[in-house]
């Protein structure tokens, strides 16, 4: 991977996400459920779904490999790391709206970023009074009752 590339990439994602959301060598493993990982060359921090659309653009851009991660629970990754750009898919946002007035029931549309876990639309939809309790009681995720927080 040249290095010209990869400094090329990590000025135009300080100039779109910020200095706090790029880190260089930064080990993996703090980003996975098993704490093994060794350190991605460039890693950027994506807190919504448009800055991951721009740090993936940005890294097409730039010719530089790149994977996304997200909540690290179904990866391994090698000790000696990961070469190019390693992506944190921290896109949580989740939004309730009605279905309109004519929709049975007070229906409800959720719209979630790809980083939201799934278990978090069905408490959200329980908390706003939908008859649907969601799963968040067999969830493993630890993250109920959090939406919006």
């Amino acid at each position: 991977m040249s290095g010209t590339k990869i400094e090329r990439l990590a000025q135009a994602l300080v100039a779109a996400l910020g200095p706090d959301a790029v880190r260089r060598d930064q080990a993996l493993a703090r980003h996975t459920a098993l704490r093994i990982g060794g350190p991605a060359d460039l890693l950027a921090v994506a807190d919504t779904a448009g800055a991951l659309q721009q740090a993936v653009t940005l890294a097409c851009e730039h010719g530089v490999p790149f994977r996304v991660l997200g909540a690290g629970s179904n990866i391994l990754v090698s000790d000696a790391g990961v070469r190019g750009f390693v992506v944190l898919n921290r896109a949580k946002g989740i939004t309730f709206e009605s279905a309109g007035e004519d929709a049975p029931g007070g229906a409800l549309t959720v719209s979630a970023e790809s980083g939201a876990p799934v278990c978090l639309t069905g408490s959200g939809r329980a908390r706003v009074g939908s008859h649907h309790p969601g799963d968040c009681r067999r969830c493993s995720c630890r993250q109920r009752g959090r939406v919006g927080r």
